[in-house]
């Protein structure tokens, strides 16, 4: 979610129109807010006595609804996570965006192509590496969760959030199960490794083959620019 999310954010805000400077460093904002910031501040608004969403619902005749139920408790977490860590996709992705020619998408525009076609046909490879760099962080940092879960449900109700930052921490702190605890955090940093060596094998990901195309690229650019390499010219001007 925060991927695709944050893509679409992207292409809208790398589109000219009024008050768009204001818009970006608008998008930003739930990225650099503090976790304990953002996670008392959502707790506030989804409470379900006080809170402002069920004060509207109130308003509008519907019952109020419990954010942090059983049933509600890992969606809220997970769509809390999306709003923190959304504006992080979409900065590095409009950064990405930003280096493409114009050039590329007003020569497939002339040759007919559609939105659609040069989003795929030019941004997608050209943004391959940096896609392929931000579905790795993302995937990593999102296995890792901790901070946000921990200060909002704290594992709950009845370990319905209970990842597994979560699940290591209760284990070695709470339960003093410090070998277990160890044991367990030791195994998910193997299996992240696992995880992203398999992942970088799959797209093909290798920045010294990248390097080594860039290379040949250069070398050969610089041989057709430069024919008369190997061409003598004799004293009497005659080759």
């Amino acid at each position: 979610m925060q991927i695709i999310i944050g893509i679409l954010i992207a292409l809208i805000l790398n589109q000219q129109f009024k008050g768009r400077d204001f818009v970006r460093g608008v998008s930003v904002v739930p990225y650099i807010i503090p976790v304990i910031v953002v996670t008392m501040g959502w707790e506030w608004i989804l409470d379900t006595n006080f809170g402002i969403i069920n004060k509207i619902l109130a308003s509008v005749g519907l019952s109020n609804i419990n954010f942090l139920s059983i049933d509600l408790a890992m969606l809220t977490s997970i769509l809390l996570s999306v709003w923190t860590w959304t504006p992080f996709v979409t900065l590095v992705f409009l950064s990405g965006l930003q280096t493409i020619s114009h050039d590329l998408y007003e020569s497939a525009t002339l040759d007919g192509a559609n939105s659609w076609q040069q989003f795929w046909r030019i941004t997608i490879p050209m943004m391959k590496d940096l896609l392929i760099t931000i579905v790795l962080l993302r995937g990593l940092w999102m296995f890792n969760k901790f901070d946000l879960v921990w200060l909002l449900t704290g594992g709950g109700p009845l370990e319905k959030t209970e990842t597994l930052p979560i699940y290591i921490y209760l284990n070695t702190f709470k339960l003093n199960e410090v070998g277990y605890g160890a044991t367990v955090a030791v195994s998910s940093a193997v299996f992240m490794m696992v995880i992203m060596y398999v992942y970088l094998k799959i797209t093909n990901y290798s920045p010294e083959k990248k390097r080594m195309k860039k290379s040949k690229a250069a070398g050969n650019k610089e041989q057709v620019s430069s024919p008369s390499q190997g061409i003598s010219i004799k004293g009497d001007g005659s080759l």
